[in-house]
């Protein structure tokens, strides 16, 4: 519970707003949503395009394990989640995110532009002298 209600305050720091809101719902209806239903996508709920698009991805997926329904499907723990979210702020692989190569790769990209970009600048100066 204590990962869960974290995931909880992340999603209401991010956004603003709570995953299940209650207006209008009996406490029934509000009941089945939360054990029920998924949460939302924090960018779903987003007040502006900007935040939207700086919470699609990583932070989606942070937010979201931490919120599943299942507990073993959760983060073991308080740690492993922060531990996810300092991964974030570093530009680095989350462990909530499917892991794929191009995921990865573009974590590498991120966090070395100005590498990449020389690279590509002589690898396009080189293709141009052949």
């Amino acid at each position: 519970t204590d990962v869960y209600a974290l995931g909880l305050l992340l999603f209401e720091m991010l956004t603003g707003a709570k995953p299940f809101p209650t207006g209008g719902r009996t406490a029934w209806t509000l009941e089945r949503t939360i054990l029920e239903e998924p949460a939302p996508p924090p960018s779903s709920l987003a007040d502006s395009p900007a935040l939207a698009r700086r919470l699609r991805g990583d932070l989606d997926h942070i937010v979201l394990m931490a919120l599943r329904k299942e507990p073993e499907r959760r983060y073991v723990s308080a740690a492993q989640l922060a531990e996810d979210v300092e991964r974030h702020l570093a530009g680095r692989p989350v462990i909530a995110q499917p892991d794929s190569v191009r995921y990865r790769a573009s974590k590498v990209v991120a966090r070395n532009r100005a590498l990449v970009g020389g690279a590509a600048a002589l690898a396009r100066r080189r293709a141009a002298c052949a």
